[in-house]
């Protein structure tokens, strides 16, 4: 991990591994603070999700979990991450998981309308989205904060596509 302090001029490293993990993605919340997702090399099964409170010097284990599908879709929103995972027998992301970074504790919420997820965002008010396909037609699925899920309307012309990421302001 490499860490710059005057805007990208220079770099200094401050956390480097080797195998068996392979750092998946990382949530820097200040200076000192981060969340970091941890594959383990060797199974490819788990994950780990650790802290750091000193500059990702060093790191700590907060939980081992076995059901994430893909580490480019997850969030940390108010200290909850929220990622898509299969449905058991399944293959397909139709499951949002919601880890509670505080509690330690995931709960899991099937997706309305059965869809096969593939992406997973957020807006500035704490909504999340999961954008997938449905029997033919793209859907869109927000969840408030509160945790009520709606479908978003899709324009006709692109009820078609598979998109590979989406924006929502």
């Amino acid at each position: 991990i490499l860490k710059s302090t005057d805007q990208g001029k220079t770099w200094s490293e401050v956390y480097t591994t080797q195998l068996p993990f392979y750092i998946a993605k990382l949530f820097i919340l200040d200076s000192k603070t981060g969340i970091g997702i941890f594959q383990d090399q060797e199974s490819r099964r788990f994950v780990s999700i650790q802290k750091t409170i000193d500059g990702c010097k060093s790191w700590s284990s907060i939980a081992k979990i076995g059901d994430m599908v893909d580490f480019k879709n997850i969030l940390l929103v108010n200290s909850n991450l929220y990622y898509l995972s299969s449905k058991p027998g399944s293959h397909e992301k139709s499951v949002l998981v919601i880890f509670d970074l505080k509690e330690g504790q995931s709960k899991r919420e099937n997706l309305p309308g059965n869809i096969g997820a593939r992406i997973i965002t957020s807006d500035k008010r704490g909504s999340i989205y999961v954008v997938g396909k449905g029997k033919k037609n793209l859907s869109i699925i927000s969840r408030s904060p509160t945790g009520l899920f709606s479908n978003v309307p899709v324009p006709q012309p692109v009820h078609k596509l598979s998109p590979y990421s989406i924006n929502i302001i």
